[in-house]
């Protein structure tokens, strides 16, 4: 797929990004509250992985919070966020990607309901 904008690499702040359980009753989807972190620097690159859109995710998340939330969990290689509500994650394997999708579409984030899918 396309790449896009975004940054890659380690951490770009301290915030307090978590995910909770205890969104939905039945599927156990995610809940995320971000907390906030600054800026990174943005770089243009071509896709290695398995590529998955988030959608309807609030305007204030960065990609290095989807990075730090993400990467405590799964093996993401990329992230970037377009500022209007959509992102990308790319993850190195394909079971990593299904289960992001499996937990977290529909989940909620930041009060928003979000959407994961493949690209």
């Amino acid at each position: 797929g396309k790449g896009g904008k975004g940054g890659k690499g380690g951490k770009g702040g301290k915030g307090a990004s978590t995910w909770s359980s205890g969104y939905d009753n039945s599927k156990s989807k995610g809940s995320w509250n971000k907390g906030s972190s600054k800026g990174g620097k943005a770089a243009s690159r071509v896709s290695e992985g398995f590529q998955l859109q988030l959608s309807n995710i609030p305007a204030q998340v960065r990609w290095q919070d989807l990075k730090d939330v993400f990467s405590e969990l799964f093996d993401v290689t990329f992230t970037s966020v377009d500022g209007h509500g959509n992102a990308v994650l790319e993850l190195s394997n394909e079971r990593d990607a299904l289960r992001i999708i499996q937990k977290y579409n529909g989940g909620n984030l930041n009060g928003h309901p979000i959407r994961v899918r493949w690209m």
